[in-house]
């Protein structure tokens, strides 16, 4: 990435501790106990060899009790606006338990300006 500028704030909030010792025991309930929250505020770069760059990032998730949900998305590159959204209702159980029946949502509108 080249000219990368914008802010990132990141916030977790632990209510449950892991026992080192027995991790399986402790990994299984993590999910009820993290929640977090990902804020990204006027993000912009370029990749090396790429013709158009990235402007404009602004980003909202935040993750409760294992279900990711994706507020906003929004973004500019080149004549391009773009806005997603979407959730992942177990976040968790989409790696850990491949059995599970999980809901996922994803939403984008794509406008492109002359």
């Amino acid at each position: 990435m080249e000219g990368l500028k914008g802010q990132v704030l990141l916030n977790m909030n632990f209510s449950e501790l892991i026992d080192f010792q027995k991790p399986e025991n402790s990994f299984a309930k993590l999910k009820e106990g993290i929640e977090s929250e990902l804020i990204v505020k006027d993000l912009g770069f370029s990749l090396p060899n790429k013709m158009q760059k990235v402007d404009r990032m602004n980003l909202h998730a935040f993750m409760s009790a294992g279900k990711l949900t994706l507020d906003s998305l929004t973004f500019y590159s080149g004549n391009s606006d773009i806005k997603i959204s979407g959730s992942i209702s177990d976040l968790p159980a989409l790696f850990h338990r491949p059995n599970k029946s999980i809901s996922i949502r994803f939403d984008a509108i794509l406008r492109c300006q002359k």
